[in-house]
């Protein structure tokens, strides 16, 4: 229950702190979108329009792969969203991509349960490189020409997720690999990214 009652009093916190901001203020920074009728903002988020509720405080999408990706409420996503739009400054993409290990804070990602389930999603796609991008292509993913076959999604319009898979054969087991662009932590918090970056693994494997 305490867990429970921690997550509870943080959402209502971060709410509170995403409601004091302006819709001028936070469409100056971030893009998006505010209907003063409906007192929503809309945001692209992994191709989707996701819509966040000042007043009703929450978040919401119309789309079937949009409401898959808030499924996963153990990770919060709804919550990256807030933050997201808390955070985010006006500053460009480096283009210059790193490891999330080599992050301030980076740790989270490589110790005990945070750890991303990469070789998973290695195993998932192996050899299966249309596959990847049929999949991904439904949460509005691009190929880049990295590793057997790459791609990046767009989880927040200034936080690009690129997935490089290398296929296994009798040598060497497949490898998937998961960059952020180094402006990452510009815009969000190392575990928020952490969140973020979890979300899209989940998405991979979903059977659905």
């Amino acid at each position: 229950m305490k867990n429970n009652m921690t997550a509870i009093t943080g959402t209502y916190r971060t709410w509170d702190i995403f409601n004091e901001l302006t819709p001028d203020e936070v469409c100056s920074r971030v893009d998006v979108t505010f209907n003063e009728d409906t007192g929503q903002y809309s945001i692209i988020s992994f191709g989707q329009t996701m819509s966040v509720d000042k007043e009703r405080r929450r978040v919401f999408s119309d789309t079937e792969e949009g409401r898959s990706l808030l499924r996963y409420t153990d990770y919060f996503f709804d919550l990256s969203i807030l933050w997201y739009l808390i955070g985010a400054q006006k500053i460009p993409l480096s283009g210059k991509l790193v490891k999330p290990s080599e992050l301030e804070g980076g740790q989270i990602f490589v110790k005990g349960t945070h750890v991303l389930p990469l070789d998973a999603i290695a195993a998932k796609y192996n050899g299966k490189g249309d596959f990847l991008f049929q999949k991904s292509s439904l949460f509005g993913a691009k190929k880049l020409p990295m590793g057997d076959v790459a791609v990046e999604f767009r989880a927040f319009p200034k936080i690009p997720i690129t997935i490089i898979l290398w296929f296994g054969d009798e040598e060497f087991p497949p490898e998937a690999q998961l960059l952020l662009d180094s402006t990452c932590t510009s815009h969000i918090s190392t575990d928020v990214l952490w969140s973020v970056a979890t979300v899209t693994c989940l998405m991979l494997l979903d059977k659905h």
